[in-house]
């Protein structure tokens, strides 16, 4: 039996859905992609939404959107994959990285207040890091595997700054946050549709927001900074998503309560049965949040006589498929050469010890039982 970490959930709709688009002879940026911008809104229940060619592309958008340019911050995560932080770099800008919560994986908003009251210069209504004096123009807290980030205190401390709040949601679809659709309540959030995220379009990506002005720079950043008359007032990119794409993106959302309700319950099984493993912790949901379980994701604990990568290659014998840990984004060679030595213990030690593993529409009982029962059988020979 080989069961991989995560599989899309298709059928016929969506090669009728495409068939259907090819057939019309309009592939490009078209009308499939404005209906599915519609659905996409209506869901999260913000005013605009606005595709794009990857999540890691609206990233970057929302981020010239929200002002952040040369020699600018932005306070983000480091626990997260790189585009999160690689999206900054685009613009010319630089992360500064705060710690985690460990249990929810998520910035921590103490963590963030620590390092502006330490670490940066409130003047003439502008946050500046006071060791590198570069502005902070944004906070983009992380919704890591489907766990909204704590999401008013952040909003507190960016009202507080006058920075704004780019959320990154590329997990998140389907998750909420006190009863809202996370992403409905930063000034942008940018959502992700690459195979192993909740809907996949293939590549693709989505902001929402409820400001018409940011929604208006959004779409003429897409395309090569075109506005509404024709003319190209300033530079753009070629971000737009095609009507191909937007085609499997309408059929997915129409899925998407059957998603999120498979694989809630696949959580449900996995917690059951892996609780009681003292060296193993499941996950944990705060109480404001309702999750969507992106990843699930199994952490090997401290006084565990087995390595997170010794669990990882026992299962890999036993057929299945499990990723290691998410990326401590600042310990990369990358980004030590820009920033140094910089040191983030919890956000460390959780991509030390996180293991995801498999859960996904399709994922059948009997697979699913094979999982635990390897797990446990692991757990037990420690």
């Amino acid at each position: 039996m080989k069961i991989p970490i995560t599989k899309p959930y298709f059928d016929s709709k969506e090669i009728k859905e495409l068939a259907g688009t090819v057939r019309s002879g309009w592939v490009m940026q078209g009308p499939k992609v404005e209906k599915f911008e519609k659905i996409f809104a209506r869901y999260i229940g913000t005013r605009y939404a606005v595709a794009a060619s990857s999540g890691t592309t609206a990233l970057h958008l929302a981020l010239l959107a929200a002002g952040v340019g040369r020699n600018n911050e932005v306070i983000t995560s480091a626990f997260s994959f790189i585009a999160t932080a690689n999206s900054i770099l685009y613009c010319g800008a630089y992360p500064a990285f705060c710690d985690i919560d460990p249990r929810t994986y998520n910035l921590d908003p103490e963590k963030v207040t620590s390092f502006i009251k330490t670490k940066c210069a409130w003047t003439r209504g502008k946050l500046t890091n006071k060791t590198t004096g570069r502005r902070i123009k944004a906070i983009m807290p992380v919704d890591q595997v489907g766990t909204p980030a704590d999401m008013d205190s952040i909003r507190r401390i960016a009202r507080k700054y006058s920075l704004r709040v780019v959320e990154d949601a590329a997990c998140a679809l389907g998750s909420k946050y006190k009863g809202k659709a996370a992403g409905s309540t930063s000034d942008m959030a940018c959502f992700s549709f690459h195979p192993r995220k909740i809907i996949t379009t293939a590549e693709g990506g989505m902001i929402t927001t409820n400001d018409k002005l940011i929604a208006e720079r959004l779409k003429a950043l897409r395309s090569h900074g075109e506005n509404k008359e024709g003319a190209y007032p300033s530079m753009g990119y070629n971000y737009r998503m095609s009507d191909l794409a937007a085609s499997l993106g309408i059929i997915q959302m129409e899925k998407l309560n059957k998603i999120l309700s498979a694989r809630r319950s696949q959580a449900m099984a996995y917690d059951k049965a892996l609780k009681d493993l003292k060296m193993l912790e499941t996950p944990f949901v705060p109480e404001y949040a309702s999750a969507n379980y992106q990843s699930y994701v199994i952490r090997v604990s401290d006084n565990s006589k087995i390595s997170r990568d010794a669990l990882a290659a026992a299962l890999a014998k036993s057929g299945i498929s499990a990723k290691k840990g998410i990326t401590a984004i600042h310990k990369e060679p990358l980004y030590r050469r820009l920033l140094g030595n910089v040191r983030l213990p919890l956000a460390e030690t959780a991509n030390k010890s996180t293991l995801m593993i498999p859960i996904y529409p399709s994922l059948k009982r009997k697979e699913q039982d094979h999982i635990i029962r390897a797990i446990r059988r692991i757990c037990k020979k420690y």
